[in-house]
């Protein structure tokens, strides 16, 4: 099996310490970028824990991914295509500076997947890609079009802007590029009820507005669609291990998602 580790955040690379330690789970390689800006001690731990499971002869490193890698991933029937970061900015780093002069963070630096079946590309995974990372895609000419969208950094702000309007101005010039740019059929939000009050308002109206037709779910229900948690359990959740669903707080839940080419969307719809 392979594992790719988008960037350093803490929420998303705390549960593959659990990975990485069990002795039930085996995994082949684990492929993830040097971020010397990030100094936690999730992040220190994720590290000792590669290089000893490595030692061990448990796993194998990749410490690069992102375009232009000489072997691409594989995954059965499914291409996984990286997208991003570009040779470029891996080479500058998070801290450093992108082709385009913008100063990049950890979150500029996401691993981005464009994954195909019967070669058509089904999902765009981009991690918490924010704008100076979409920018520098835009710039390097990237297809980004897929079925399936899901949003980055979980629906939350974007960048820092001066105020809240001049925030909220960013979440939705980012929301239109980036639609604009996959054109998805479905947006998936995997959020948290209670935290950071995601998906944006903002973003949802920039789908709505930019994508006729076009679907959206979130994992939890958002506060901004929904005050009260259920008040019931909610019967169309899968078998799956779903966070909220003690709570009454899923919405769509843990989603599985079998690739179908074009027909991907058009299955999930009929299976929920």
């Amino acid at each position: 099996s392979q594992v790719v580790i988008s960037h350093a955040d803490a929420d998303h690379i705390d549960g593959i310490l659990a990975l990485i330690q069990s002795d039930y789970i085996k995994l082949g390689t684990v492929f993830v970028n040097a971020d010397a800006s990030k100094d936690s001690e999730t992040w220190m731990a994720l590290r000792i824990a590669l290089q000893d499971a490595s030692t061990r002869g448990k796993l194998k490193v990749r410490t690069e991914i992102g375009d232009g890698m000489a072997d691409q991933l594989q995954s059965g029937t499914v291409q996984i295509e990286v997208v991003s970061p570009g040779i470029a900015s891996r080479l500058a780093g998070p801290g450093g500076r992108t082709p385009q002069r913008s100063r990049a963070t950890s979150n500029a630096m996401s691993v981005v997947l464009r994954l195909h079946h019967d070669n058509y590309p089904v999902m765009l995974i981009p991690g918490d890609l924010d704008s100076v990372g979409l920018a520098d895609l835009i710039e390097r000419r990237k297809h980004l079009g897929c079925d399936i969208l899901l949003f980055p950094h979980h629906g939350g702000h974007i960048g820092h802007g001066s105020s809240p309007a001049a925030r909220m101005q960013t979440n939705a010039t980012f929301a239109k590029t980036i639609i604009g740019q996959v054109n998805p059929q479905l947006v998936l939000f995997s959020i948290g009820r209670g935290h950071f009050s995601t998906p944006r308002p903002e973003i949802i109206q920039e789908i709505h507005t930019s994508v006729a037709g076009c679907r959206i779910r979130c994992t939890q229900l958002s506060e901004n669609c929904q005050r009260e948690n259920l008040d019931r359990p909610a019967s169309h959740l899968t078998d799956l291990p779903a966070l909220g669903r003690n709570g009454n707080q899923c919405c769509g839940g843990s989603l599985e998602i079998v690739f179908a080419g074009k027909n991907t969307v058009a299955q999930l719809d009929h299976s929920q």
